[in-house]
Formats: structure tokens, sequence, C-alpha cells
């Protein structure tokens, strides 16, 4: 009786691995095959942009309100809003216009090296796909006007392709472990090749495939925050204060961008600086996880706010983006992560195959009807 019910469980599992995997296989290539390049979307975007981003180091880098003051310069209508300090001493220094438009500067010269709007990059468009299936924003009521929001059902399609994949990951195992195949004998025929290319990368991918499928369903939808919120409810006492506000005083002199700079250092002198935010060495994340506020007339530190101190449920729900793309232990778990969704890639383009030969054979195995005989009484 056991072995019945396990054949019965198998079949229906198989049943439900075939063809739910069939019906989102596009999905999954194209969620997959970008998750592929998006883990190096910076490193693709310099090598597509070297102008914007590479130049030659040379003493010292200059002020940050002289490079602000040569944005200015070049942009005297527009407002600098943020500006992104690079991790290398041969990238550019990254600024925001108010207008969403993404200018460099060469920290040694002063230099603007060159402009464009923060969507025009191929680096962009790839998280786009990756994220929302390249759907356009959509215009939301806002008062009495409106608002462009990004489009849900992008992402929500995104998530739910992530669903499944997780579940033809488990299932998978389950149902193909009895002709599991452990290494991959190429003097075999084709057919068995791909059987077995199927085979193992499922089995060397199932614990990062279940990782990434794990941690974009947690970023694709609300309810999972809220199920970890709600097993690691807060205890502890966090001393962060939320930054207070400060009220424009008209004709009073904002304090320098290097004043900013200085007084942030002096609170998390170990930090790495990375625009509004500060990378301690614990952070898991390139653009940090810690931050200081400090008022713009005086430079007191209003607030600060360090990873370190964390609620346990925020420490789980900020792991996720930098386990699903690498970022976690860099370049190692970076590569390894590329290659597990270029791995889940060829998991749907064997099992596609399969799923075509096994077709093929069915027709070819179908007798035709034999044609019928009159007798003549």
């Amino acid at each position: 009786m056991p072995s019945i019910m396990f054949q019965r469980t198998r079949t229906i599992l198989l049943w439900l691995h075939r063809w739910v995997g069939l019906a989102a296989a596009l999905l999954i290539v194209v969620v997959a095959g970008s998750g592929v390049f998006l883990v190096f979307e910076n490193e693709i975007d310099r090598l597509l942009n070297p102008g914007l981003f590479y130049v030659k180091a040379a003493g010292q880098r200059l002020p940050v309100d002289q490079l602000v003051a040569s944005v200015r310069q070049a942009f005297p209508k527009e407002r600098v809003q943020n500006v992104a300090f690079p991790a290398s001493d041969g990238l550019a220094v990254q600024t925001m216009l108010g207008t969403g438009k993404r200018v460099s500067v060469d920290p040694y010269t002063g230099r603007v090296l060159g402009s464009r709007p923060f969507n025009d990059s191929v680096a962009y468009q790839l998280r786009q796909l990756h994220v929302r299936l390249l759907m356009p924003p959509v215009k939301v009521p806002m008062g009495k006007g409106t608002r462009t929001v990004p489009n849900k059902l992008g992402s929500q399609i995104v998530g739910w392709t992530t669903v499944i994949l997780l579940g033809i990951s488990i299932t998978g195992m389950f149902v193909w472990f009895p002709r599991m195949a452990w290494k991959l004998d190429m003097r075999t025929g084709w057919k068995r090749i791909n059987f077995d290319l199927h085979n193992l990368t499922g089995l060397y991918t199932l614990i990062f495939a279940i990782a990434l499928a794990v941690t974009g369903i947690v970023m694709s939808f609300d309810a999972p925050a809220q199920w970890i919120y709600a097993m690691f409810p807060a205890q502890e006492v966090v001393d962060e204060e939320a930054a207070p506000s400060v009220e424009l005083q008209r004709g009073a002199k904002m304090i320098s961008f290097d004043s900013v700079i200085e007084a942030a250092r002096k609170t998390f002198p170990t930090a790495w600086i990375y625009s509004v935010s500060m990378r301690l060495p614990g952070d898991t994340t390139i653009s940090g996880q810690t931050r200081v506020t400090i008022h713009p007339y005086t430079g007191e530190v209003l607030s600060r706010e360090t990873s370190r101190k964390e609620q346990t449920a925020a420490k789980i729900i900020r792991l996720m983006r930098p386990i699903h793309t690498g970022e976690v232990f860099g370049w190692p778990s970076r590569i390894v992560m590329a290659l597990a969704s270029a791995m889940i890639v060829a998991q749907v383009v064997t099992g596609v195959i399969m799923w075509i030969v096994r077709s093929f054979k069915r027709k070819r195995k179908t007798p035709s009807p034999e044609p019928r005989e009159e007798v003549a009484v």
C-alpha cells in the first residue's frame, strides 16, 4: 500500500511538474535569464558607457562642494538632490538632479563627463524586465492631480513566476530522484544527455533556486514581510529616533556638503560614505544601511540609524535582496547566483526538449486506422 500511494503521489507531482513548468517556461526563462545579467548590472553599465564612469586617478579628490558647483554651472536651472561616491579611485562621482537626470563628474578635475536620464540605460531596462516585465508605469490619482507609480501587475506576475519556480524545483527533486543522474556521460545519445542535463542542473542548483525563489517571493508580495514581522515581534529597545523635521530658514546659509560628510564620518568613523547613506563593514548591501541625518544649517547630528541595531524582522527582510542578487558575500556569491540563474534557464530548455521528444514519440506510436474491407454479398 505505501508503494502504491508513493507511485500515485509521484504521478500527480510529475504531471504538475511537467505541465505547470511548461505553462510558465517562457516567463521563467525571461526572469532567470535577465537575472544572470542583472547580477552584474553596474559592471555592464560601465562597460557600455565607459566615458560616464571611468576616470584617471590623479592626486587628491576635489572637495564635494567644488564638484557640486561644477554640476550647478553645467545645469544652472536644476537642483542637485544626491551625490553618490564611488568605491574605486578610478570611477566618477555620480550626482542626481531634481529632474531625474544623472550627471557624472571627474572627482579629480571637476569636469562634467556627461549626463543622461535615470532610466536611460541597458542596466535599467534589464532591471525593469526582471522585476516588472517591462510593463510601463501607470498614473494614479493623488489629491487634485495624478502621480506616476510602478506597474504592480508586472511585479505580481514575476512574483507568481517565482512561486512556480519554487514549486517545480521541489517537485522535480521528488519525481526524478529514483532516476536521478549524478554525472554526465557524453557517450550516450543526445536524448539521454539532455535528460541527464535536466537532472544535473536541478540537482546542483536546488538550494540556490530555492533561495532565489523564496527571496523573490518576499520582495514581490506584502504578505511574506508581514509574516516575518509577526514571527519576530520587536522586543528589543532600539535607541534610534526618527529624523526630526527642520523648517526652512529663508536667507540662512546651509552648511557645505563637505561639512555634512565630516559630521557623518565622526558619527561612524569606520563606515564608507556612499551617497546619503553609509556602509559599515557588516552591512550587506552595496549602498549601505547606515544613515545619519545632519541639520542643514548647524551641522548638528539629528539622528542616526545603523543596521547593527535593527529589529530581527527588519534584518531578515533587508537580507532578501543581497541574497537574491548575490551581494551578500561579494563577488563569489554574485558569480554563484549568476550561474544558478543560468542553470535554471538550462533546466527549462532541456525540460521543453524532453516534452517535445515525448510528444513526437507518442505521435509516431499512434497506429493509423486500418481501411475497412467491403465484402460483397
